[in-house]
């Protein structure tokens, strides 16, 4: 057991945290390590100066000072208790039963507990394993949730539309649009796990982010939260040679050739991450950035020896005559050990 800083956050309001799509834009269910980060260097620019925050970004082009997650989901129940998710390895599994293999596929997250699993197949088809939406968890805490005798639709993640309304200057004609929106069912909190020193201008960069809201839509009160900082008991394999991001992960050229050593380990789907870059710099509004692919969360790939940062801050927007400061996506990998056993080998 490894005992982690971390970012309770309950969210308040709707959020819009976009992804790359066609027509109404698509929204996300957790916002990803790279907009969590993007925020924090926002308010950080905030309070310090471009100067002060060029100076952090430094240190991040060489060994950065600390990891950020994506946002974990957190189901808070009405004892108190907390049940952290992860998100489901990508690993290929062989079930013998088509139904459990379908409940298997469907889950995007599984509880904490359930990674430090050397069998996953055994106790799934043992009848071990119970989904709800997107969740899956053991039986008994399964049994935990429903015991208060309310139903399991509390625990919700909702994603859909909302309708807005422009009006033209000239003629005042409404024209009616969509944007896409999360929606948070109370029991639903996520939680952002650090590693490294965070320091104290950070943490007053996340306070203030509280209040600037995180994601798009601001100025329309979206992605309001509350948070505390907590610790969290994170179940991991020392010395695995198999590793599991929890962060959106850009991995090197060496990286990457490193990998193909061992295909085996290396299990991953590409998210391509794109959009506006926005900063208290710009003059004008947001400027279109370079787009870059990255592995998801749940993307596994073979430890590298010698190596205990994988990943990097990729420039996507460069800083000219024009442009007041260079723009970087965040594409450290915040890794996490996973038994062998996932691999179906034992």
């Amino acid at each position: 057991m490894k005992t982690l800083k971390a970012l309770h956050v309950e969210p308040k309001s709707l959020f819009h945290v976009g992804e790359a799509g066609i027509g109404i834009e698509r929204v996300t269910e957790f916002p990803h390590s790279d907009t969590i980060f993007s925020a924090i260097c926002n308010c950080y620019a905030l309070l310090k100066g471009k100067d002060e925050l060029e100076a952090l970004l430094k240190k991040f082009r060489g060994k950065p000072p600390f990891l950020i997650s994506s946002a974990l989901p957190l189901l808070c129940l009405p004892s108190g208790e907390r049940i952290l998710f992860f998100p489901k390895p990508k690993v290929p599994l062989r079930f013998r039963s088509y139904v459990v293999g379908k409940e298997f596929k469907v889950a995007s997250y599984l509880s904490a507990s359930l990674l430090g699993e050397k069998d996953i197949v055994s106790l799934a088809e043992d009848g071990g394993l119970v989904r709800f939406g997107e969740f899956m968890v053991r039986s008994d805490e399964f049994e935990s949730i429903r015991s208060y005798e309310m139903e399991v639709e509390r625990y919700r993640v909702w994603r859909g539309h909302v309708v807005g309304n422009v009006l033209d200057r000239l003629t005042s004609k409404s024209t009616l649009y969509y944007r896409g929106v999360t929606s948070y069912s109370s029991g639903i909190h996520f939680c952002v796990l650090f590693k490294g020193e965070v320091g104290r201008d950070v943490e007053a960069s996340l306070r203030l982010l509280k209040d600037e809201g995180l994601g798009g839509e601001r100025s329309l009160g979206y992605g309001i939260f509350n948070f505390e900082f907590c610790e969290v008991s994170v179940s991991e394999v020392d010395n695995s040679n198999l590793l599991m991001t929890l962060s959106l992960y850009h991995p090197t050229c060496e990286e990457f050739m490193e990998f193909r050593k061992t295909p085996r380990f290396l299990n991953y789907r590409l998210v391509k991450r794109s959009g506006y870059a926005y900063s208290p710099f710009f003059a004008g509004g947001g400027l279109l950035r370079r787009w870059i692919r990255m592995f998801i969360e749940g993307s596994t790939f073979p430890r590298v020896k010698g190596r205990d940062v994988y990943g990097c801050l990729v420039e996507v927007l460069r800083g000219d005559g024009f442009i007041p400061h260079s723009v970087y996506r965040y594409g450290y990998a915040f890794t996490l050990g996973l038994n062998e056993g996932w691999l179906g080998e034992g």
